[in-house]
């Protein structure tokens, strides 16, 4: 390891393949937990049951080709058996002034708004 001009100059600690992140495995128009039909390598259709394979592997759900928005979700371990989940997509704003929770309604606090 060197020090040049500010930044550490190192090899790779792990191989690729080695890395044990989780990302994205697929995207389905089929909700996951479902059978979906597929076309394979070599072009004929087959049925996809779309099972679990591992703790953490996450798939998204696209109701309609080329929709923008999708529905995530994440395979989890209950009773220990691997499961499709919904992932439930949630927001917490925070209000700078305050430290609270953003409130949608604080704009009409306002002794000036009318």
């Amino acid at each position: 390891m060197a020090i040049d001009k500010g930044r550490l100059v190192v090899g790779p600690t792990k191989r690729r393949d080695q890395e044990k992140q989780f990302y994205v495995s697929y995207i389905t128009n089929t909700e996951p937990g479902y059978t979906r039909a597929v076309v394979d390598e070599s072009g004929t259709l087959v049925s996809d049951p779309q099972l679990p394979e591992v703790e953490g592997q996450i798939a998204i759900w696209q109701r309609a080709a080329g929709d923008e928005a999708g529905q995530a979700y994440v395979v989890v371990r209950i009773n220990n058996v691997l499961t499709w989940v919904r992932v439930l997509h949630t927001l917490d704003l925070q209000d700078t002034r305050t430290g609270e929770s953003w409130d949608p309604l604080a704009g009409f606090y306002d002794p000036l708004a009318s």
